[in-house]
């Protein structure tokens, strides 16, 4: 989630600190404008107001907004949702794995698009029995990605696996086709 406020004053002294309920994290409390990125844990998101003894302080905070980001997306180890894409942090784990089930049929077409800014290592697109359908690990900076491939998962859960990619993905659309060919044309992969 993206949590946005404004905090239009403060009169606290630097011993008290706003906290976000379960997260176990301070947050920023002073005058001006404020984005957190946080992962959901419950239904609720509270902000607590933690002071040490100081009587008669306030502070005002307006323009509080909470947004989805990422919606219906698994994400693993290694992955996080910033403002409008997902990043991974290079780190090398099995469950460095970012998917969602898209209800992929077997035996369909499907153009698979994302734009990625790479930094270094590999991120690999693969689907619901982890065949590897497309690999990143070369260039760096922005780029267009697009595969078309017949989805031959047992499942429909689309994923990215980020082994040691640092980097990020965005605009993941995936599309069905259906193709009519004549004789003698198929698809083929990327």
């Amino acid at each position: 989630y993206k949590v946005s406020y404004r905090i239009v004053s403060n009169s606290l002294p630097l011993t008290n600190f706003l906290a976000l309920e379960d997260y176990d994290v301070a947050i920023p409390s002073t005058v001006g404008t404020h984005d957190l990125f946080v992962v959901g844990l419950s239904t609720e998101l509270r902000a607590v107001f933690k002071r040490s003894g100081q009587p008669n302080t306030d502070i005002v905070i307006t323009d509080i907004s909470v947004k989805e980001l990422g919606e219906g997306w698994t994400i693993g180890g290694g992955w996080s949702i910033g403002e409008d894409e997902a990043v991974a942090d290079g780190s090398q784990s099995p469950s460095n794995i970012l998917s969602q089930d898209l209800g992929l049929v077997a035996g369909k077409s499907y153009k698979i698009s994302f734009e990625s800014n790479r930094v270094s290592g590999t991120l690999f697109v693969r689907d619901s029995d982890n065949t590897t359908l497309y690999t990143l690990n070369s260039g760096t900076g922005s780029a267009a990605n697009t595969i078309y491939i017949t989805w031959a998962g047992s499942g429909g859960t689309l994923k990215f696996y980020a082994y040691n990619y640092n980097g990020s993905i965005t605009n993941i659309t995936v599309q069905e086709v259906d193709w009519n060919f004549g004789g003698g044309w198929s698809l083929g992969s990327n």
